[in-house]
């Protein structure tokens, strides 16, 4: 049975996830420009993380499967889409290498 409490957190502290590393850092530094914003990120990752151990570890108590199951659906839920989508990255870099290259303005 779902508890919709920790959907509704574990959804807050993704976006929140998702605000620090990509509105506030990229692909321009506002932290540098904006001083609001230097200290909405240090609100962001003053609690942020400490919410994810807290809720995993929560979740992970309630579990009533053996470590080895754990582990074994951990594997096929998040290490094989990880090596797939490395595989293409990979391959983009590979047949694209100009395209994937990072930004170097002003740089030679």
């Amino acid at each position: 049975m779902r508890n919709r409490s920790i959907d509704i957190v574990k959804g807050m502290a993704i976006l929140l996830v998702y605000l620090d590393h990509s509105i506030i850092y990229h692909p321009i530094d506002l932290k540098t420009m904006y001083p609001w914003c230097m200290q909405l990120w240090d609100f962001i990752t003053s609690f942020n993380m400490p919410i994810f151990f807290i809720v995993s570890g929560f979740l992970f108590s309630l579990s009533k499967r053996d470590s080895l199951s754990l582990l074994n659906s951990k594997i096929l839920r998040l290490a094989i889409p990880n090596l797939f989508t490395m595989l293409i990255v990979e391959l983009g870099k590979y047949l694209l290498p100009g395209s994937m290259a990072k930004n170097t303005v002003g740089g030679a």
